[in-house]
């Protein structure tokens, strides 16, 4: 890794210097496959530092889905953003069916009567559904879309699975959707509804159980369910100011405030944004980078935590790569091929600029790659720093000023 990074570095040093000749674009060639060798080299030693990360932990919880192999164990506070139950789970399943799949779910009830009307004025388009042989005691029902859809198509689409979520329980429908029997695994929530989450799943779904009153607490346990992420928002209290120069990217915050937990990063900074009761979720509310240590509960200790934000980052990383590597190729065909110039005129070259952007990138992918691998030994040392048994005093006093300040034995 240190090779790949110092030899991205020589090339960009090397071609600063180099004068224009004749075979500039042979010469051209001949750093950017060196280039691609290296960036093959990056990729490589990502994708097996990936694959010993997800040997470390043990396999997550699977989601509805069927995920569960790449989740991060969070250990949360949370709340519900709407009602949950079966039907949603239902609607969620027909959403991801394609097209043919839903009208043959229909067309298994019978004759399907699908009308769609253009409203005045380019008001976009009205769709209604009509199924005449349900068995009972459906007998016949009738579905009209709700708004306007911008096409027919999804007009159409729309009041298929409307109709489709609520045949709850039609068998021949359920078997072309493959929504045969069987426990779900999804937990039913109330708005509001305060939550303790326990694994976000990378495809899309969060592992939860109500929020416990007492440690305790026998049922907790048994209400643990998952539910998709867009229905939970992670919250987590600040316990000490948060102040920052700039709030471009950062975002100050005062002790004792809510936040909700957007997003969080290998390097222990958490994307956060003000939070002012579900009710107002759908806001615009001010947002920046928080650093974890000021979260109640933060995960700077958690090893298997930083493990899952790492796998996260290096999937993200070896998609980076992926791309400079085929940019690089792209650019080695243009010089092969004088026919495709990307010189501005001077025919068979690269655009001035272009080498040593294809080199900067590798570098800071390099460094990248680097940053993570400290981030998860920085982590392994502080995990082991807490040995079981380690008792640790948080205390609050008051200084000199007056101000509260925290200390930690």
């Amino acid at each position: 890794l240190a090779s790949a990074s110092a030899t991205a570095r020589a090339f960009l040093e090397a071609r600063r210097g180099m004068p224009d000749t004749d075979d500039a674009a042979a010469t051209e060639r001949h750093d950017l496959e060196a280039l691609l060798r290296a960036a093959k080299s990056l990729q490589g030693e990502a994708e097996e530092r990936l694959t010993k990360l997800r040997a470390i932990d043990i396999s997550a919880p699977t989601s509805p889905v069927g995920g569960g192999s790449d989740s991060s164990l969070v250990c949360a506070r949370g709340v519900a953003l709407a009602n949950f139950g079966p039907k949603d789970l239902r609607r969620l399943h027909v959403e991801g069916c394609d097209e043919a799949q839903l009208r043959a779910a229909l067309r298994s009830c019978g004759p399907v009567q699908l009308s769609t009307e253009a409203q005045q004025g380019g008001g976009g388009f009205l769709s209604s559904l009509r199924l005449p042989g349900l068995p009972a005691p459906w007998t016949e029902q009738h579905w009209r879309c709700e708004g306007a859809a911008p096409t027919a198509a999804e007009a159409e689409r729309r009041v298929m699975v409307l109709a489709l979520t609520e045949l709850a329980g039609v068998a021949c429908v359920d078997a072309v959707l493959g929504l045969g029997g069987g426990s779900s695994s999804t937990i039913d929530v109330r708005e509001g509804e305060d939550l303790e989450i326990i694994v976000r799943s990378k495809d899309g779904w969060t592992c939860c159980r109500r929020w416990r009153a007492e440690a305790d607490d026998p049922e907790a346990e048994e209400s643990a369910g998952w539910l998709p992420e867009q229905w939970v928002a992670e919250l987590a209290r600040v316990i000490a100011d948060h102040t920052v120069e700039s709030e471009e990217d950062a975002m100050c915050a005062s002790r004792g405030d809510l936040v909700e937990v957007v997003a969080r990063h290998y390097s222990g900074w958490f994307f956060c944004r003000e939070w002012f009761g579900f009710e107002r979720a759908a806001e615009a509310r001010r947002a920046g980078w928080v650093c974890s240590s000021y979260l109640e509960g933060n995960s700077s200790n958690n090893p298997a935590e930083a493990r899952a934000l790492a796998r996260e980052a290096l999937d993200a990383l070896i998609g980076e790569v992926a791309l400079l590597e085929s940019s690089v190729a792209t650019a080695i065909g243009a010089l092969r091929d004088p026919a495709h110039d990307h010189s501005g005129g001077r025919g068979g070259q690269l655009a001035d600029g272009y080498y040593s952007r294809f080199c900067r990138l590798a570098s800071e992918l390099a460094e990248e790659l680097e940053c993570i691998g400290r981030a998860i030994v920085d982590s392994e040392h502080n995990a082991r720093d807490l040995r079981p048994g380690t008792v640790v005093v948080v205390a609050r006093c008051e200084n000199d000023a007056g101000a509260e300040d925290f200390g930690f034995e």
